[in-house]
């Protein structure tokens, strides 16, 4: 199954992001600053509609969270244990 990570862009956002991605049910990891990594099965944009960044309605709803969804498979850096740790065991 893929994974994306989803980055609001706002800080409103995050909390409107928090509550969907929690409500998804799928495997997800929250970052520090409100980033999540999730593990899902589908496209970027079905992920960003699932949690509410892109919608088919026009015009875009005031309050919908603004972020961006990115599919990845290779990663590099410095993050907490556990992250790296939540991404071993879900990129496989």
């Amino acid at each position: 199954m893929p994974t994306f990570a989803i980055v609001p862009t706002t800080d409103p956002s995050v909390a409107a992001v928090d509550q969907a991605v929690r409500g998804l049910g799928i495997p997800a990891y929250r970052l520090p600053r409100g980033e999540w990594l999730v593990k899902f099965e589908g496209t970027s944009a079905q992920l960003a509609e699932k949690v509410g960044i892109t919608t088919a309605v026009e015009p875009r709803p005031p309050a919908a969270p603004m972020g961006i969804v990115m599919h990845f498979s290779t990663y590099w850096g410095h993050a907490p244990k556990d992250a790296w740790e939540w991404i071993d065991l879900n990129q496989k």
